[in-house]
């Protein structure tokens, strides 16, 4: 009777034994995923992958994107374009703040221009925004854009603006743009005149 019980106990203890040693290993390479597909330096990861040759990037949050980092190259070959990545912090599982990014955006190599833009779908919402960034290499200190929309039968406009420092960079998000809503021109401004507009 002994015996029996004790080859029973000792049958348990080995399918539970296999059953956390594979729970482990499972565990083990979802981390080896999640990990060999994020970065934990945003500004490392733009470096290496840089179309313009670029060595420093300014960063940006937005309090109204939780999640979302905007890298624009500062310097670089200015002859293909503006240069920015989106990054979105990763969770794992139900762990939200990992410190891990992965790419959602890179532009492509556009040409000279002053002002890059692009129109993306945040995560979690039905909404679009348009991103506009510059490396500011021109010291301008404003930033504005028309949107176009129609409420109620009725066609409105609305202008929004932003102010920065002559030394930043640009990274201005638009409002949701919702109802049809479009962006109809942007302009970017040093001391008060248009130096870039579309």
């Amino acid at each position: 009777m002994c015996l029996s019980n004790c080859k029973s106990k000792k049958s348990v203890i080995i399918i539970i034994s296999a059953i956390c040693a594979a729970l482990i290993i499972a565990l083990g390479i979802c981390l080896g995923q999640f990990y060999s597909s994020t970065t934990a330096s945003v500004e490392e990861y733009c470096r290496e992958n840089s179309f313009k040759g670029a060595t420093s990037f300014d960063i940006n949050t937005s309090s109204e994107l939780d999640g979302y980092v905007f890298c624009v190259s500062k310097d670089g070959d200015d002859s293909k374009g503006q240069e920015l990545f989106i990054f979105y912090e990763k969770p794992f599982g139900a762990i939200k703040n990992t410190n891990r990014y992965t790419l959602e955006y890179q532009s492509d190599e556009s040409g000279a221009q002053l002002v890059g833009s692009y129109l993306f779908k945040p995560r979690g919402s039905d909404e679009s925004r348009m991103v506009f960034y510059s490396d500011n290499n021109e010291k301008a200190t404003d930033f504005e854009y028309i949107s176009e929309y129609n409420l109620n039968g009725k066609d409105c406009k609305s202008t929004v603006s932003y102010s920065f420092g002559e030394n930043d960079c640009v990274v201005a998000i638009s409002n949701p743009l919702q109802n049809e809503e479009a962006v109809k021109s942007a302009s970017l401004k040093k001391d008060g005149k248009i130096i870039y507009s579309y």
